[in-house]
């Protein structure tokens, strides 16, 4: 995503996290040979506008998941292990 590049994945923890499907990648569902192939069929027939889908994908990586940002998130709860 930070490649600005559109990115597949299923819709299971992190992953569905990331992506916005449709907005910032596609997703399938897990464990889903049919969804995934549908998918990828989208990508390669042209029904997916892949350069929006990876410019999207990297704007949303640059607004949210820059390391100074996200340490930021993290910190109150390594400082709280620390104290414990």
């Amino acid at each position: 995503m930070a490649m600005a590049r559109c990115v597949v994945g299923s819709n299971v923890g992190g992953i569905a996290e990331l992506i916005d499907d449709g907005k910032t990648g596609l997703l399938f569902e897990a464990g889903s040979r049919p969804a995934l192939i549908a998918t990828l069929e989208k990508l390669l027939c042209g029904k997916v506008n892949t350069v929006a889908l990876g410019e999207k994908a990297r704007a949303h990586v640059v607004a949210n998941r820059q390391w100074c940002k996200m340490s930021a998130a993290y910190e109150p709860a390594y400082t709280r292990a620390k104290n414990a």
